[in-house]
């Protein structure tokens, strides 16, 4: 993001301090990094995970094989999750319980695209 005329300041890793979860502060907003090179079900993984960490998220998929319409795709599934039991008996956390905050904003860098493509986290809610 730096590189792309971003501000970016890391957050240090403070053992001590169990509230600090987010990676840097970025123009200003607590962000988390993931770099994601696997499959949707790694994104989605990634993305509901980053919700319990920070309202913004930057999601490197440079090392992914996904289509831009199969990560959007995957973060409208993420996003519109539910808590459900797979068929193994386990429990898998939807959106709301791993989510932490109001808002945000998914900032996204995809192989072979040159920019980046901004979201925001509840434009990517169903509508019913």
């Amino acid at each position: 993001m730096r590189d792309l005329g971003g501000t970016v300041y890391l957050a240090p890793e403070v053992r001590s301090d169990p509230n600090k979860k987010f990676d840097a502060i970025v123009n200003g907003l607590m962000m988390e990094f993931k770099n994601v090179g696997g499959n949707e079900n790694t994104l989605i993984a990634h993305f509901l995970k980053s919700r319990s960490q920070a309202p913004n998220v930057f999601i490197n998929l440079e090392t992914s094989n996904l289509t831009r319409d199969e990560v959007m795709g995957a973060l409208y599934s993420a996003r519109n999750s539910v808590t459900r039991t797979d068929p193994y008996g386990n429990v898998i956390k939807g959106y709301a319980e791993n989510n932490k905050f109001s808002g945000g904003r998914v900032v996204l860098k995809l192989r072979e695209h040159d920019s980046l493509i901004y979201l925001n986290v509840n434009d990517l809610k169903a509508r019913i």
